[in-house]
């Protein structure tokens, strides 16, 4: 999470590997961001990682990732691209900013409608639908991208209160 006001997710996108002659080439991931300026942020439950990690193979331009992993694409409300089926939470988005980092960029995206699993939404606080907890259901628990090949699996949250607050 960047920001919570207004609701912006980011992440980073490696370039390719470099090619025969040493040049360094977007993913296509970035390129399509950046054409369309629409994207869809899955949470990916442990059920569906090595999909997920099929859907970064190489492939040609145009080549459907969802078809080469697996994966079933669902619509999505707002945005163009499809959502991930059997992902707990989707968040549909529109480009904010990209920030090149050396060879990598950093892709900031604000959140414009959200999906979640049934399984893991918990209900209303103060009058806002935003209660979720990710690990209700086994089946349902997400795991993220440490970097390389590397992977952790959350398999608990611990609330800390801080003193001088805000706790909510």
């Amino acid at each position: 999470v960047c920001s919570a006001h207004p609701p912006v997710v980011g992440f980073a996108i490696g370039p390719r590997p470099r090619t025969a002659s040493g040049a360094v080439i977007a993913k296509d991931t970035l390129a399509n961001i950046r054409a369309h300026r629409e994207l869809v942020v899955n949470l990916v439950p442990e059920s569906l990682l090595e999909p997920m990690v099929a859907t970064s193979t190489n492939l040609a331009p145009g080549e459907d990732e969802f078809a080469h992993a697996g994966l079933v694409p669902l619509p999505c409300e707002s945005v163009r691209p499809p959502r991930v089926a059997g992902a707990p939470v989707a968040f549909e988005c529109t480009l904010y900013d990209v920030i090149e980092i050396g060879n990598h960029h950093w892709v900031m995206a604000q959140v414009v409608r959200t999906h979640v699993d049934e399984r893991v939404y918990l209900g209303e606080r103060k009058g806002v639908n935003h209660r979720v907890d990710p690990l209700q259901d086994e089946s349902l628990r997400p795991v993220g991208r440490l970097g390389r090949a590397n992977y952790v699996r959350i398999r608990d949250i611990e609330t800390v209160l801080r003193v001088d607050g805000p706790n909510e």
